[in-house]
């Protein structure tokens, strides 16, 4: 079993290091930049988006918030 990192290829070691479920070692400032980049908006994958689908989805989305404003 090798201890590179499932997204850099680089070794890990230490207390750098997490154990990705079904994927292997990781560094954990790899994997939250990879769950960073694959978070999805309703099923929606946004990292999937080019910029003018995804400044579409932002105009909707502060339209709606803007309707239903949220008591604090």
């Amino acid at each position: 079993m090798s201890l590179n990192c499932v997204f850099c290829n680089k070794l890990v070691f230490g207390t750098t290091g997490v154990t990705v479920p079904n994927q292997g070692p990781a560094h954990q400032y790899c994997y939250q930049a990879h769950v960073a980049l694959k978070r999805t908006f309703q099923s929606l994958d946004i990292s999937a988006l080019n910029e003018s689908e995804f400044n579409d989805l932002d105009r909707k989305s502060t339209r709606l918030n803007s309707s239903h404003p949220i008591d604090l």
